[in-house]
């Protein structure tokens, strides 16, 4: 089956035209992770169109040991003997390439952008900065031993979470 990218849809390009529309479903977003050990992992999610005008995902992962090596493509095969490994083994050795170098968690963030507005991607941006300045500029401290920590009536607590 043939896949071909979505014509006439805006997609996350600094350098798009089309960004200036808001409104726009963003149909490719790329994502770089950097690790400790000095790789990368790039995650690219792009919308497309197959048979019948059928929409669907296409996820790429790909890998570098640092910024000065090559991308290279991931396999998004499992071993040819997971099926006979053991629990511990698949973990170790038996998953595909893929979601050796990138969580599912990782690749499914990337994927869940697709077809949303670029507003929203935005929205989203700025929320999290103001996460983080937040976060940053707040002098609440940690309980001393002994003492019990109350959420603040901003702070909903959900089920199972009552004091």
């Amino acid at each position: 089956m043939r896949r071909t990218p979505i014509p006439g849809v805006a997609h996350v390009d600094p350098t798009s035209e089309t960004q200036n529309d808001e409104n726009q479903p963003i149909t490719k977003v790329t994502k770089i992770l950097a690790r400790t050990d000095a790789s990368e992992v790039k995650i690219v999610a792009q919308a497309y169109v197959g048979l019948g005008l059928h929409r669907s995902i296409g996820v790429d992962v790909f890998h570098r040991e640092s910024p000065d090596h090559n991308w290279k493509l991931c396999c998004d095969r499992p071993h040819p003997d997971w099926r006979t490994m053991s629990v511990d083994e698949y973990v170790k050795h038996g998953r595909s390439e893929m979601l050796q170098v990138a969580s599912p968690g990782e690749i499914l963030a990337v994927i869940n952008l697709i077809g949303k507005p670029l507003a929203e991607l935005h929205q989203g941006a700025a929320q999290s900065e103001a996460e983080i300045t937040a976060s940053l500029n707040n002098e609440d401290t940690i309980p001393d031993e002994g003492e019990s920590f109350a959420p603040s009536e901003a702070e909903p607590s959900g089920p199972g979470m009552s004091m």
